[in-house]
């Protein structure tokens, strides 16, 4: 008998990771390249370019039943595409279609937070939960959720789009979507260092306060970064730490949001900001979500699927359609 895999599509900004799974679960090989931003039609080749590249290790000895995709979005799950991606600069970014008419496969896609809340249910801390939330902090933000047992999708996808949850009316930031004060627009990796500059000119921090972050940019605070002043606040510099302070109260009004909008048990958390920095990320929100809710607490801990949580959940998502 042949061996059976499949193929699961990480689609994020920065990134695009693929897997190669045995239907057991297991992972057997894995590749990566950035995320082109040429044209709409970059990504999709790029993913055919990756999956191809598993052709070796497959061999005569077995075959690929599908592929499974978690990406970035908002999505149009109808017309099997990215509709538009600000993290990207691209619209109408078809993924489903190409994919098929080359690998002659069948294709499941997913927003890529809703993929990842498959997986945490699946393989992951929400095994035993029927009301769950995933949420990614990184380049975007974005959320999966779990009510009742039932995955939320919506009319294209989007039904949990959290990162343009509206947490702000004082700063009044547009987010890349073109929405206003959306939680997106200021505590992602993407949109931090904009934030933090209008803070620092806010407070009026002195040359002295901001010797830090202008050593570590080379006296350029546009080339200011969410690392820099993550890592900044894990060296303990008070500037950081005060940024950090107004990010983490933006965060707890999201989290808070999520959970008086779909009152879930458990919420995981990763994204690179949160798997690089868990405790300067969750407990300030942990701390501070109490005084915006108007029902319980869920749990609230970092994923123990980390980077590989949508992988995961694209593999469940594909070989559970086919199965």
């Amino acid at each position: 008998m042949r061996d059976r895999y499949y193929v699961s599509v990480d689609v994020g900004a920065t990134r695009i990771r693929v897997a190669l799974f045995k239907s057991s679960g297991e992972i057997v090989q894995r590749v990566e390249a950035s995320t082109p931003r040429e044209n709409p039609e970059a990504p999709s080749r790029k993913i055919i370019e990756l999956i191809d590249s598993f052709k070796p290790k497959i061999s005569m000895r077995g075959e690929i039943l599908g592929v499974g995709i978690g990406s970035i979005g908002p999505l149009d799950l109808k017309k099997g595409m990215i509709s538009v991606a600000p993290n990207l600069g691209l619209k109408e970014v078809p993924l489903v279609e190409p994919i098929e008419e080359k690998l002659g496969l069948p294709v499941a896609l997913q927003n890529d937070c809703t993929a990842a809340v498959i997986g945490e249910k699946y393989f992951g801390a929400g095994k035993t939960f029927d009301n769950l939330v995933y949420v990614t902090i990184s380049t975007g933000i974005g959320g999966g959720v779990y009510v009742d047992g039932h995955l939320l999708v919506g009319k294209d996808g989007n039904a949990a789009e959290v990162g343009h949850f509206v947490v702000d009316n004082r700063w009044n930031l547009k987010c890349g979507c073109g929405g206003i004060g959306h939680w997106e627009a200021y505590c992602s990796g993407r949109n931090l260092p904009r934030f933090a500059k209008i803070l620092i000119e806010e407070l009026k921090a002195k040359d002295s306060e901001k010797r830090y972050l202008m050593k570590r940019c080379n006296r350029d605070l546009t080339r200011l970064t969410a690392k820099t002043i993550y890592e900044g606040a894990e060296e303990g510099d008070p500037l950081c730490l005060r940024i950090l302070e107004e990010v983490s109260d933006l965060n707890a009004r999201g989290f808070a949001s999520i959970t008086n909008a779909y009152d879930p048990e458990l919420i995981s958390v990763g994204g690179a900001i949160t798997l690089n920095h868990p405790k300067l990320v969750l407990d300030p929100i942990i701390r501070g979500i109490g005084k915006y809710l108007a029902v319980r607490a869920p749990e609230i801990k970092v994923t123990p699927l980390g980077e590989d949580i949508v992988l995961y959940g694209a593999f469940a998502l594909i070989s559970r359609s086919i199965s």
